[in-house]
């Protein structure tokens, strides 16, 4: 026998990292990526598992497909997990060239954004209700006891609050604004027309265009219309790159910020991509969506 020796060596574990891509939530859709994919033996095959359910009774196996750039893309529906929001458990079992198997898994949480643009899901007596459950005296502002601004609306030719509901259903629908949208963010910034705080009710500034933290008093207006019309120009100038319907009287109008905030989640500017949008507070967002699910389970007048 002839002794010839030993060689040491090592057999590594693929490494690779998994994305998350193309969340479309009008769709329901987005797409897993398997990238920057080391394997000194190649790639045979990527299974990917998908499930949200606790028990799996939603799970699905996807075999992910080779891309141009040597990445691996899954494109998942949540049509086929039983429409579920929520916690998405991923598991990506890469085989490599030697039939070796590796797991590695990620957590995704779905959660789809809400358009500011789109059909209004509300109704007019539901805006009316919304408001009369959380105030009770429109156009009265016990907030100031001088009175001084009482009867303010009636002096601008809106003679109750179903009125003033219909003029913002009928701005949010000439832009292409949901309507719940424009009007849970005025009843959040006034306090169901309470006011009491920068903006006075006279200026007709419902969602405190121009308010900034450092005390200015921002904006004014000459009629409620005005007013509501300058909010929801205002709101589209962020959520849409199409021209205004009627003609522009948003004092903040500007074109860098077109479609910068296209769902209400990014008016908050720390939770915004560009950075930008309508108020630096991180929880201004959250406080929107909370109004707006009052508001949409507020029962109608049929």
């Amino acid at each position: 026998d002839v002794f010839l020796g030993n060689t040491d060596f090592t057999i590594s574990k693929p490494r690779w990292n998994v994305e998350i891509e193309n969340q479309d939530d009008e769709a329901g859709t987005f797409d897993i990526v398997i990238k920057d994919i080391e394997s000194k033996s190649g790639v045979s095959q990527i299974q990917v598992p998908v499930w949200c359910a606790e028990d799996q009774n939603d799970i699905q196996w996807y075999v992910a497909e080779k891309q141009k750039d040597g990445s691996y893309r899954v494109h998942v529906s949540i049509a086929n997990h039983k429409y579920h929001y929520g916690e998405y458990k991923i598991h990506t079992y890469l085989t490599n060239g030697n039939g070796l198997t590796i797991l590695k898994g990620i957590v995704f949480n779905y959660a789809p954004k809400t358009k500011i643009n789109g059909k209004s899901n509300i109704m007019v007596s539901q805006m009316v209700n919304w408001f009369n459950n959380n105030n009770s005296n429109f156009d009265k502002f016990t907030k100031y006891s001088d009175k001084e601004y009482d009867g303010v609306y009636k002096e601008s030719g809106i003679d109750s609050i179903e009125e003033f509901c219909q003029i913002y259903y009928e701005e949010a629908t000439a832009e292409g604004i949901k309507a719940e949208v424009a009007f849970s963010q005025a009843m959040l910034e006034t306090g169901f027309l309470t006011f009491g705080g920068q903006v006075k009710p006279s200026q007709f500034n419902f969602a405190g265009l121009g308010a900034t933290d450092n005390g200015a008093s921002g904006a004014s207006f000459n009629t409620v219309r005005e007013g509501i019309r300058a909010q929801i120009q205002h709101l589209k100038c962020y959520s849409s790159t199409e021209p205004l319907v009627n003609d522009c009287v948003d004092p903040r109008w500007n074109e860098s910020l077109r479609g910068k905030a296209i769902y209400v989640e990014y008016l908050s500017i720390p939770n915004n991509p560009y950075k930008v949008g309508w108020a630096t507070d991180k929880n201004y967002s959250n406080n929107i969506l909370a109004y707006m699910n009052l508001l949409l389970n507020t029962k109608s007048n049929h």
